[in-house]
């Protein structure tokens, strides 16, 4: 019995771990969407609540847009339009343009491969989240 619990939680892990590498690529499919409804489109990429990262992964990237003042998010799993974002959002937060975004795309192996700041650079020099979704 304990090796079949230990099976489906190694199942959730390689899942999470998978959709984790997707989230940029599903976030520009979503935004395609949005295009062609009319909205004009922001990607938020943010880190995640460490609770809910598990040590796994540490952001996320959505699409997003402005409806009536109010920020929607386009879920990347099943682009369900929704007022909350996929993931409980960690502390930092950049809202990006689309063509920042792609800029940020073409770099995004090479930022992969550095090392993350420590984090006092974080704090003076990233955007918080309480900052900039208000």
């Amino acid at each position: 019995m304990a090796k079949r619990y230990l099976s489906y939680l190694l199942l959730i892990i390689t899942i999470l771990i998978s959709a984790c590498s997707l989230c940029r690529y599903q976030a520009m499919k979503n935004a395609a969407w949005a295009y062609e409804e009319g909205y004009d489109v922001e990607y938020v990429m943010y880190s995640t609540s460490p609770v809910f990262s598990m040590g796994m992964f540490n952001a996320h990237v959505q699409a997003t847009f402005k409806e009536n003042g109010r920020r929607q998010w386009i879920s990347n799993d099943l682009g369900i339009v929704s007022s909350y974002p996929d993931y409980p959002m960690g502390e930092y937060c950049w809202i990006l343009t689309s063509e920042q975004y792609i800029q940020w795309l073409k770099k995004s192996r090479e930022l992969a491969a550095m090392p993350m700041p420590p984090k006092e650079h974080r704090d003076k020099h990233w955007p918080k989240t309480k900052d900039v979704l208000r």
